[in-house]
C-alpha cells in the first residue's frame, strides 16, 4: 500500500512539473532566437534525465526497471550498471552523475533563458558536453569487450550526448566563441548543479527506503 501511495505521489509530482515545463517550451519557441534553438536541447536533456532515473531504479533492483531493460542474449542492463565501471571506485553510480548532468543543465538553461546570459551558459554546457563525449568510446568498448553484454538504456544516454553535441556544435565551432568567465556567469552554473545534487540526495534516500537497498 505504501509503495502504491509513493508511486502515485511521484506520478503526481511528475505531472506538476511536466505541465509548466511544456508551457515553458512553448514560450521559448514563440520567443525565437536562442530561446527557440534550445528547445530541442531541453527535450534531449529531459529524455536523458529520464533514462538516468531508470538506471538508478535498476541499481536499486526496482521491479519496474525490468520492463524497460529485460535480460536477453545480447542485453543485460543489470550486469552493466553493477560492473566496476558502473560505479567507479565503489563511490557513486554513473546513473547518479547522469542525474546531476542532465538535471543541472535543465535548471540552468531554463533559468538563463528567462533571466539572461543564455548564450554564455550554452557555451559552458557545450564544453561540459565535450567532456561527456570522451566517456562514450570507453563505455561502448567496456560493454563490448569486458562485460560482453549491452545496456540499452546506457546506449540511449550515450546517443543523447552525441545528439546534444549536434545542438552545441554551431555555438562552439561554427561561429567564433564570444564568452567570458565571470562570477556573474559561474555562480548560477555552480548553484543550479549544487541544487540538483542536494535535491537528488533527498530523492535517492527516499528511493533507497522504498526499495530497501542502500544507495
Amino acid at each position: 500500500m505504501a509503495k502504491k501511495r509513493t508511486s502515485f505521489l511521484l506520478a503526481l509530482f511528475g505531472v506538476l512539473l511536466g505541465v509548466p515545463f511544456l508551457w515553458l517550451l512553448g514560450r521559448f519557441y514563440t520567443l525565437g532566437g536562442n530561446q527557440r534553438m534550445i528547445v530541442p536541447l531541453l527535450l534531449l536533456k529531459t529524455f536523458g534525465l529520464g533514462c538516468s532515473y531508470l538506471l538508478v531504479l535498476g541499481s536499486l533492483d526496482a521491479p519496474v526497471f525490468n520492463r524497460f531493460c529485460p535480460r536477453g542474449k545480447w542485453f543485460d542492463c543489470h550486469r552493466v550498471i553493477e560492473s566496476p565501471a558502473g560505479k567507479p571506485l565503489g563511490l557513486v553510480h554513473m546513473a547518479d552523475l547522469g542525474i546531476l548532468y542532465f538535471g543541472g543543465s535543465l535548471l540552468l538553461l531554463g533559468w538563463s533563458a528567462c533571466a539572461g546570459h543564455l548564450y554564455h551558459h550554452i557555451i559552458y554546457l557545450g564544453i561540459l558536453n565535450l567532456a561527456a563525449l570522451l566517456y562514450t568510446p570507453f563505455s561502448v568498448l567496456y560493454q563490448a569487450l569486458k562485460v560482453k553484454k549491452w545496456c540499452a538504456i546506457c546506449l540511449l544516454v550515450l546517443l543523447v550526448f552525441w545528439l546534444e553535441f549536434s545542438q552545441f556544435f554551431p555555438y562552439l565551432f561554427q561561429y567564433p566563441v564570444q564568452t567570458q568567465i565571470t562570477p556573474e556567469l559561474l555562480v548560477p552554473l555552480l548553484a543550479f548543479f549544487a541544487l540538483t545534487g542536494a535535491i537528488w540526495l533527498v530523492i535517492r534516500w527516499a528511493l533507497g527506503r522504498i526499495y530497501r537497498r542502500p544507495a
